[in-house]
This record gives structure tokens, sequence and C-alpha cells, in this order.
């Protein structure tokens, strides 16, 4: 089943565990999995960043990790604080949420304060800003 179709298609998708009863079981069963699949990112909370780089050492799967998780409604400093503590833990990725309050209510420039203070703070490693939904 592992041909380059495969993998190509497999370094696409980020594999997650961010709930907040995940507990380290969780955590090496989904770094297992992300191995085997080769995904791109194993996306953990932050507590979990170190431990995460342990199970994937050599794996070739990145470490990814949420900033402002679950609701995104921290200030830009906040915001950046965070990123720059989870890139001090061994984050490779980070996954901020925006802050949707600011985008609904069209405060154009706070919410670009606040991706722009977390991208400043990433030096160079990728940023994606999400929206955290449930059904």
């Amino acid at each position: 089943m592992r041909g380059s179709h495969y993998e190509k298609f497999a370094k696409l998708f980020d594999h997650s565990i961010v709930r907040p009863d995940a507990t380290r079981e969780d955590v090496r069963r989904f770094a297992e999995t992300a191995a085997e699949l080769n995904a791109a990112t194993l996306t953990v909370q932050p507590h979990y960043v170190r431990f995460a780089a342990e199970q994937l050492r050599g794996s070739g799967v990145l470490v990814g990790t949420v900033v402002a998780f679950p609701h995104g409604n921290e200030t830009p400093s906040m915001k950046e604080s965070q990123a720059k503590a989870v890139l001090d833990l061994g984050a490779e990725e980070i996954n901020m949420v925006m802050n949707i309050p600011a985008l609904k209510n069209g405060e154009k420039d706070l919410f670009m304060r606040d991706i722009e203070g977390v991208v400043r703070a990433a030096e160079g490693v990728i940023v994606k800003v999400i929206t955290e939904n449930s059904i």
C-alpha cells in the first residue's frame, strides 16, 4: 500500500489529539499512527509537545501544537507569548485559533495584529490559522 502517491497524499494531512482529557497513552497511540501513516504532523496540546517529540523522533512527522485553543479570544500579546513558549518546548508547527469576534466585528487591525504576533514569534516555523468548530 505504500507507494509514492500514498506517501505524497499522507504528507498533506495532520493527525491530532487535542482533546482536553487526552492521556499519555492516547498521545503515544496517535504518534504511532501518525508515524505509520507518515502524516505531515501530529498536533497535540502544549502539555504533550515534549512527549510527542520523543515518540516521533526519527519518523519524519513534525510535532505541532495549538495556541489560543480552543476559543482564540486571547489578546495578541498573549498569543505571541504562547507561541514563544510552545516553540521553547520543541513545537515544529503552530495551529493558532483566530480571534473570531474580531473577525465578525470587522476589527481588521486587531485581527491582523493577532496573527502577525504569532507569525513573528514563530521565526519561520509554519503557522496555520484555524477556527475551532464544534458540531
